[in-house]
């Protein structure tokens, strides 16, 4: 339920220093589709330091601007 789903998001930001919630357009949220599916049950991390690679770059700028208009 709505309900059940804010209080376990609610949950996971209380154990860390900083959490914010916004919503955002399905169409506008392309790059966080992309990124889950890069995970599977036998490598269910990735991460990147500094560089991100221009795919992502790409996807997020155009994400923004969906998110704007």
């Amino acid at each position: 339920s709505e309900v059940g789903r804010r209080c376990r998001i609610a949950g996971l930001g209380s154990s860390v220093a900083s959490f914010q919630c916004m919503y955002v357009r399905r169409d506008a949220n392309s790059l966080a589709h992309c990124l889950a599916g890069l995970t599977s049950g036998n490598n269910p991390l990735y991460s990147w330091s500094d560089n991100f690679p221009d795919w992502i770059r790409e996807i997020a700028d155009k994400d923004c601007n969906l998110g704007v208009n």
